[in-house]
């Protein structure tokens, strides 16, 4: 799936910007000796823009600034969102390269898949949306693909990176928002999953994906998001209940209303 705005493997530094973040084997001065050595050119941080690809060396750090991860590594996801060439290898790979051999590139990019921000074709789509059954989207290829065209169209960030939950209207970073299937994955027919602008909506992970999932949480023929007797039964899920209140699902409309209706009559727990 990925290609040279995120390559999978890197073979050579030649001509690359290439920056380190944590700790490594050797000191910075010989990294960077060594990357020049390569022929690549050391940068104390990434660019936010360009069209040349930078690359990031993560080593390891116990004072990450995002606690597992820092900077240097949110500006490799900022750069991905943007469409411009970035990749991130280990210290292992970066020891690879200077043996000769090729770096993979790691698969995630602060906490998210990197496979969330590439471009997906439709038709790319539509081959994995024909295979029946569940799909593990953060391991699967093809779970990844739908995974990456589902977000490109329910994820839509602001100019601050931030969108909002369907069920509850939440606005965070589109990282905390994920894809999901209105109608669960494996009860849809083909037709249905190929159906990608209506079978999916972008809810958050602060409770709304799992209540969804569980079927604490639906969406009536109106609209309304409706809560399940299950979140008045302490103090605590009353309090989480209690933003759902007059609540319209931002997701529902006459297309959508039959995937609804799946999960009121066969998820939702009343």
């Amino acid at each position: 799936m990925r290609g040279t705005l995120y390559p999978r493997t890197i073979t050579s530094l030649k001509g690359v910007r290439v920056a380190f973040t944590g700790k490594g084997a050797h000191s910075r001065v010989h990294q960077y000796d060594e990357v020049r050595r390569l022929g690549g050119t050391p940068e104390n941080r990434l660019t936010t823009a360009g069209h040349e690809l930078q690359v990031l060396v993560r080593g390891t750090s116990t004072r990450w600034h995002y606690g597992e991860f820092g900077l240097k590594e949110a500006a490799v996801l900022e750069r991905l969102k943007a469409g411009y060439p970035v990749a991130m290898i280990s210290q292992a790979g970066f020891e690879a390269l200077l043996c000769g051999k090729r770096a993979k590139t790691l698969e995630y990019v602060a906490g998210v898949p990197c496979d969330w921000y590439l471009a997906v074709e439709e038709k790319r789509y539509l081959v994995a949306a024909r295979i029946a059954g569940p799909l593990d989207k953060l391991v699967d290829a093809m779970g990844r693909v739908e995974q990456a065209y589902l977000r490109r169209l329910h994820v839509r960030a602001d100019a601050k990176g931030c969108g909002s939950c369907a069920l509850c209207g939440v606005k965070v970073p589109t990282e905390l928002l994920v894809a999901a299937h209105i109608k669960q994955r494996s009860s849809c027919t083909s037709r249905q999953r190929r159906d990608a602008e209506h079978v999916a909506f972008a809810v958050c992970v602060f409770g709304c994906d799992a209540l969804y999932e569980r079927g604490w949480i639906t969406v009536d023929e109106g609209g309304a998001v409706r809560v399940s007797s299950m979140l008045r039964s302490t103090a605590a899920l009353r309090k989480a209940a209690d933003k759902y209140k007059k609540r319209l699902c931002s997701a529902h409309n006459v297309h959508s209303e039959p995937y609804f209706e799946w999960h009121r009559l066969h998820r939702f727990i009343g």
